[in-house]
């Protein structure tokens, strides 16, 4: 809520609550809890611009994410997107393809409309940043696709 809803955002509560929130999860040993403690912080460290430490912070969320028990699909969807996005702010955008790739694979297996469109974007973004345009023309195919099979509130905006 720091930096979404308060003006200005109380970035130093809003790290102390996400801080506080994952030494409870550890304490709990609850993966998925912990993953989500996890991407708190992770989004505290990316709205301070601390893009390394949110990266360290996904990268430790998705690992726990790849645990054979972990069993959350949609927060494992939510990992990959956020390694891939924290991949992607610090320019390591052939890095982020694999993990973009694979939420949206997970998306369409469960049927996760939305997810699938993120993922997507988000990987347009890493492909037209790395210039890389006849494989931002196939996404745009992918998306189109979702266009034409799913409503505009299962799809997101485009």
């Amino acid at each position: 809520d720091a930096w979404r809803v308060q003006t200005p955002p109380d970035w130093e509560a809003a790290q102390e609550f996400a801080q506080s929130a994952v030494n409870m999860a550890e304490q709990l040993d609850d993966q998925v809890l912990l993953s989500q403690a996890l991407g708190a912080l992770a989004n505290v460290l990316d709205g301070r611009s601390l893009l390394r430490e949110h990266l360290r912070v996904a990268q430790r969320r998705l690992e726990i994410s790849q645990s054979p028990n972990f069993a959350d699909p949609r927060e494992k969807i939510d990992t990959l997107r956020g390694a891939g996005v924290a991949l992607m702010y610090v320019g390591e955008y052939d890095q982020a393809l694999p993990n973009l790739t694979e939420a949206e694979e997970l998306a369409t297996r469960i049927q996760a409309t939305d997810q699938i469109a993120n993922a997507l974007g988000i990987q347009a973004q890493c492909l037209f940043r790395a210039d890389r345009w006849d494989d931002v023309l196939e996404i745009e195919v992918k998306w189109r696709d979702l266009e034409q099979r799913y409503t505009r509130e299962r799809v997101g905006e485009t």
